[in-house]
């Protein structure tokens, strides 16, 4: 099935999508080829891009206006003298400080998912996405290795930023026994498992079948939700299995029209090969 552009005699174009099938008729191969007009259809798809355009852009301003109105606020607050505040008075200012500072790390956020979906999917190559968000992060003596190597997945363009979160919540919330990050694979009957994990604290055990969705963890609380909404643009899932106390482990299933290997490498982590 593909779509193409009809010209009628009097020279009108219109586009059309085209089917055809092949089959056997009294034994000869016959093709069969059918035209449907998909005017109406490529209308509606236009005003809705169009529409979603103007959203975006009425987002973006007002976005715009309420970090600068925070960006005053954090100032005016910054320039209050606290050498005279009474003790009551300095515990409400950090408490207004930091509704301010969530505010704006979920004004930031809305950023990012407003992108969500919006440009079309694409094959990506896990191994070169793994370190361009990587690369992006302080990660001090933390070893980060990776055998993603040949793996390929459909996936949108923000899949970088799923890399990016996951690596980023390992390092904020490792601690102190943080000292590896690891990405691998394995194959699972028609599927591809995706692991990135770490060798930190782990997840809590009462946040744990809730981690990835709204509001949950100790930061913002949208990372890991927006993580998830974005692999589910392609009907990837992904759920944490690791252990806590001995680190966190993020799987993540892709099926098997979304991925492809143009290079089969040894599966596993790259820690326990030779």
């Amino acid at each position: 099935m593909f779509e193409s552009v009809h010209v009628r005699r009097d020279g009108f174009s219109f586009p059309i999508e085209v089917s055809a099938h092949m089959f056997s008729l009294h034994g000869s191969r016959v093709i069969l080829s059918m035209c449907r007009d998909i005017s109406d259809r490529k209308k509606s798809e236009k005003a809705i891009f169009e529409s979603n355009q103007k959203l975006q852009l009425l987002s973006s301003i007002t976005r715009h206006d309420i970090l600068n109105s925070l960006g005053g606020l954090l100032l005016f607050l910054d320039s209050i003298p606290k050498d005279s505040l009474s003790p009551a008075t300095m515990n409400n200012l950090e408490q207004i400080l930091n509704y301010a500072l969530k505010i704006q790390k979920q004004i930031e956020f809305t950023s990012d998912y407003q992108q969500l979906g919006f440009q079309k999917a694409l094959w990506q190559d896990l191994s070169s996405c793994f370190w361009r968000a990587v690369n992006q992060l302080d990660i001090k003596t933390v070893k980060i290795s990776e055998k993603l190597t040949g793996v390929e997945i459909f996936a949108d363009p923000m899949l970088e930023k799923v890399i990016f979160n996951l690596t980023d919540n390992a390092l904020r919330h490792g601690g102190q026994s943080l000292t590896r990050i690891d990405s691998y694979y394995r194959i699972d009957g028609e599927n591809l498992i995706w692991i990135i994990e770490d060798d930190g604290a782990g997840i809590a055990p009462d946040i744990k079948e809730h981690i990835m969705e709204k509001g949950i963890g100790s930061n913002t609380g949208l990372g890991l939700f927006l993580s998830a909404e974005i692999l589910s643009i392609t009907d990837m899932t992904i759920k944490e299995t690791g252990e806590t106390g001995k680190g966190a482990r993020f799987e993540i299933t892709v099926p098997k029209e979304m991925f492809r290997l143009t290079r089969v490498v040894k599966q596993g982590n790259p820690n326990d090969q030779p």
